[in-house]
């Protein structure tokens, strides 16, 4: 990792010798000389696009261009001057288009209450749960379940009613108690979509999943991460913890043909921990009003949560890495680069507009530089 070395010399010699001896030549010398590069880098933009949208799938393409090949990645960090800010859009090394956008349907910080603060009006109400303290200590900032009863009641009613593209996000502290195996953290009416933990009277672990979309099995979770039991999550440890389905469309890479399948995923803080196929869809129906239920309803959480998120559409692994790093400390994680690859003269990342939760904002800029 050395630049600008002076040639350097390896010398090999013989150590030892099995069911032989010594010739007359014993050891050769290598000369290794140094052939790093530190090439000029352009950033552009191609294409016509210079405007994206909320809610729409248009992007606009960044491209970093060498002026030589190298023997080693170079990663260049690019710097926004405009006034958009971090959330208000996504930087992207895939420009698949194919799924759906998804839009919030609802957030629930719990800052002193329990009400939606995305402006689509799910606010909630209580029953028993009582505020505490949130993962970095601000009073009244979490809501806290005591497993018997406590839960908050939501009208499930406008764009709660998602019936197939969803994300279920949370920040969740699952309380050490393990009596109870299954415990809703969501639960809509006649189950069509929930997210659930499970946990056991020994040891300290708790595994958790979902399922939406009326498909009755479970496809994914987080649980042996790995194939290693060990990598389960721990209880009394915050976590962000996200569930999503959505329709991709896959290609057969020997037939080339492409097919149309729902898709599910668990990310634990961000990572993608594990992916699969649900089926065995039991065809309840979507109801047209009850109550969605955060905490349970009749399978009662035991723990705490804190910014609680409801998506219409399936967030991507760069939007659910983008919302962990965001909020896993109180101190703003800012990564964007553009990495292009040792051997390559050139390397795109792909901006989308991401919805920030902010409602009538005006046309904002994204300004790069490296």
């Amino acid at each position: 990792d050395t630049f600008n070395e002076p040639n350097e010399t390896l010398t090999v010699s013989i150590d030892s010798i099995s069911n032989g001896i010594n010739g007359s030549i014993t050891s050769g010398e290598i000369t290794i000389i140094d052939n790093d590069v530190k090439p000029s880098v352009i950033l552009s933009k191609l294409g016509s696009i210079s405007s994206i949208k909320e809610g729409e799938k248009g992007y606009a393409t960044l491209q970093a261009t060498l002026d030589k090949v190298t023997t080693r990645d170079v990663t260049v960090l690019l710097q926004n001057s405009g006034d958009a800010s971090e959330l208000d859009y996504i930087m992207s090394l895939d420009n698949d288009t194919s799924s759906t956008i998804a839009t919030l349907a609802a957030h629930y910080n719990f800052n002193g209450n329990v009400n939606d603060i995305s402006d689509n009006g799910n606010d909630g109400k209580a029953f028993g749960a009582t505020l505490v303290p949130d993962r970095f200590g601000n009073d009244s900032s979490a809501l806290y379940f005591d497993g018997n009863n406590d839960r908050v009641e939501v009208p499930f009613t406008g764009n709660l009613r998602i019936e197939r593209d969803i994300t279920i996000s949370t920040w969740i502290n699952v309380d050490s108690d393990g009596s109870q195996w299954h415990k809703d953290v969501v639960v809509s009416p006649n189950g069509y979509y929930q997210l659930y933990v499970n946990t056991w009277s020994e040891g300290d672990q708790f595994r958790s999943s979902g399922r939406a979309g009326s498909f009755g099995n479970e496809p994914v979770s987080i649980d042996c991460i790995n194939n290693d039991c060990g990598n389960r999550p721990k209880r009394d440890r915050w976590y962000m913890i996200t569930y999503t389905l959505g329709k991709e469309v896959e290609t057969n890479s020997v037939t080339g043909e492409t097919e149309e399948l729902y898709v599910a995923r668990m990310y634990l803080d961000g990572n993608l921990v594990d992916t699969g196929y649900p089926s065995n869809e039991f065809q309840n129906n979507l109801m047209n009003g009850g109550t969605l239920h955060i905490g349970g309803s009749g399978n009662y959480f035991k723990g705490i949560l804190d910014d609680l998120r409801i998506y219409d559409g399936a967030l991507s692994a760069e939007e659910i890495s983008k919302i962990y790093q965001s909020e896993s400390s109180n101190i703003e994680v800012v990564e964007n680069s553009i990495t292009v690859p040792a051997g390559k003269l050139n390397s795109k990342v792909y901006l989308f507009a991401s919805d920030d939760e902010v409602f009538d904002e005006s046309t904002e800029n994204v300004i790069f530089t490296i």
